[in-house]
């Protein structure tokens, strides 16, 4: 927690900020013998905003980087599969150059912030909204927006689901799950 703290109040960054860590432990019950004997341990919970500030958004996409079962079927949160089918229409053809360099900066930062906390699985929330252009908005921490000409006022970039480190056991579930697919 203290890397992330300097990490995020030391430069730009596009991780999605902690809200708070919690502990929780359910408190015991009139069943007071069952409490005694099976105990549970607490369970630990970490609060992060995942989605963004008004105006609501119109389309949005996590993004993880590859295709591999990346579709979504339906309305909700599209994936990567969706983007890329997409993409010529809602994309802009080219960013403002500042704009799309620090971005870009943001992002190599954070990502070497992540590789060096043996964090690897994590995803991009990219959220399109419409909206009036020079509408008030309040800054969104832990994200770029860039304004983006008509049908949509606004793109937001958002790094979410950070928290898992890469550790044996999850080498072992994405290669099981691999196999289980026929990846």
């Amino acid at each position: 927690l203290r890397r992330y703290t300097v990490h995020v109040t030391s430069g730009p960054t596009l991780l999605s900020p902690l809200l708070g860590a919690y502990r929780v432990r359910l408190a015991p019950s009139r069943w007071w013998w069952w409490w005694w004997w099976w105990s549970p341990s607490p369970l630990y919970v970490v609060a992060m905003r995942n989605c963004p500030l008004p105006p609501p958004p119109r389309l949005r996409f996590d993004v993880k980087g590859c295709t591999a079962g990346r579709r979504a079927r339906g309305e909700g949160t599209l994936k990567d599969v969706n983007l890329v089918e997409m993409a010529d229409e809602i994309l802009p053809r080219r960013l403002p150059w500042r704009r799309r360099r620090a971005v870009e900066d943001a992002l190599e930062r954070d990502v070497a912030f992540l590789e060096a906390e043996n964090i690897i699985d994590y995803s991009v929330l990219l959220t399109l909204a419409r909206g009036r252009r020079g509408q008030d908005r309040r800054p969104v921490p832990g994200s770029a927006e860039v304004a983006l000409p008509p049908p949509y006022s606004s793109m937001q970039l958002t790094i979410i689901d950070y928290l898992q480190h890469y550790t044996p056991r999850k080498v072992l579930e994405t290669w099981l799950r691999g196999s289980l697919q026929g990846r």
